[in-house]
């Protein structure tokens, strides 16, 4: 006799951290990235064969026309190619975000399939959800979804009565990172700037799909690599001297390598900025990376902060010399820079 197989569900429940759990789920991560900050529902309704499907992305539609993107984000996850109701929606909503999660890897984790649904071949029970996710990236509410939608006029509610998400929280949530004084002397940061203005800068993009694409929409800004082994070597003693020691001390990592040795220029000339929130170790390339150094070189400008939005609102501005450093896990942005330049050193560190 045939014995009928067994599921198991990941149970997600308030609290919980989105950022680690989506972490095996790119295409889902990097849009929950983009939304750093803000509240965002992701429904899954895995189908739009479903009962419950038609229901859940109408209900996905009017939210999103009720809510301004910059207090809550709405995303669908589907296993399926997209048919004709998500292209329609998508059409008439175009703040709705539709993910295509294929290989089923943000449907198991999140729970709406069961660990054991590997094959899209096989037929598998589901639990179709919705879940509220808080500008801190952690599960605020869960939701069933439903042939009839009574949670849509639920999370509707919800999401009426929460305060802005830069009040979301009743104390400041500082974000785990370091400010370090007179990392770099004035001299060395005058020698960095004319290296730079010496070779002239080359405008760098972003990474998607493994591929570097110039989006100025997303980041805008002029790199020059430093090629000067003795110059590479002062930069680097003081990084040893001055920055690990601190890592040691409250991160409990020994650095022991440097990676990429540039000088970063934001010029409001060029209206530079690099406001696409993203984090520096999330691809398979970049996953050794730990912590991310930013060595202010000047100070005479305005804008160019470095603002972390799953914690606060707020923008950091170190002066010219000094360093801010931070995991390379932390969703990160830099704001336009609006009158002058901003030099920058940008290496990251590792063991």
């Amino acid at each position: 006799m045939q014995t009928s197989p067994s599921f198991s569900f990941a149970n997600i429940s308030r609290g919980d951290p989105v950022a680690s759990l989506a972490r095996p789920c790119p295409s889902l991560q990097n849009e929950l990235d983009r939304a750093g900050g803000r509240y965002v529902v992701v429904c899954f309704y895995l189908a739009a064969d479903t009962p419950w499907a038609e229901t859940a992305l109408n209900g996905l539609g009017a939210l999103s026309t009720r809510f301004g993107a910059d207090h809550a984000v709405f995303q669908g996850v589907g296993v399926k190619p997209e048919g004709e109701m998500e292209t329609r929606l998508r059409a008439a909503h175009p703040p709705m975000i539709l993910i295509r999660d294929l290989e089923r890897k943000a449907a198991r984790v999140f729970g709406a399939l069961p660990r054991e649904a590997v094959d899209r071949r096989i037929s598998t029970p589901a639990r179709p959800s919705w879940l509220v996710i808080d500008p801190t990236q952690h599960v605020l509410a869960t939701f069933p979804c439903t042939a009839e939608g009574g949670e849509v006029a639920e999370i509707g509610d919800l999401l009426a009565g929460l305060p802005p998400p830069e009040r979301f929280s009743p104390i400041e949530l500082p974000p785990p990172i370091l400010i370090l004084p007179n990392v770099f002397e004035p001299e060395l940061c005058r020698t960095l700037i004319d290296t730079y203005e010496r070779n002239g800068g080359q405008e760098t993009g972003i990474s998607v799909n493994a591929e570097v694409q110039i989006d100025h929409s997303r980041k805008r800004r002029r790199d020059c690599r430093i090629d000067d082994p003795a110059l590479i070597e002062a930069a680097h003693r003081r990084l040893r001297s001055r920055i690990a020691p601190e890592i040691k001390r409250l991160f409990f990592m020994d650095v022991t390598r440097v990676d990429r040795n540039i000088v970063a220029c934001y010029a409001a000339e060029d209206e530079a900025h690099f406001m696409m929130a993203h984090r520096d170790n999330n691809s398979p390339t970049t996953a050794y990376r730990r912590f991310a150094v930013s060595i202010n070189l000047t100070d005479d400008f305005e804008g160019g902060s470095v603002r972390f939005p799953e914690y606060n609102q707020r923008d950091y501005k170190a002066p010219a010399g000094w360093a801010v450093v931070f995991p390379c896990a932390i969703l990160h942005q830099v704001t336009k820079v609006t009158a002058g330049r901003r030099y920058v050193f940008l290496p990251f560190v590792f063991d």
